[in-house]
């Protein structure tokens, strides 16, 4: 799920919308605050 969320980031989507496409598509919750933390993980590493 990461992956995904990373990709969606990558592709300019704002975490309201990667939460909201996950809730459709997958019927799953994942807050805003959540995908913010995940897309935040990778952030050192992208910018080395």
């Amino acid at each position: 799920m990461n992956s995904l969320v990373l990709r969606m980031y990558a592709k300019g989507m704002s975490t309201r919308a990667i939460s909201e496409f996950i809730r459709e598509m997958y019927a799953m919750e994942i807050s805003a605050t959540e995908i913010s933390r995940i897309t935040e993980s990778v952030l050192p590493a992208v910018n080395e």
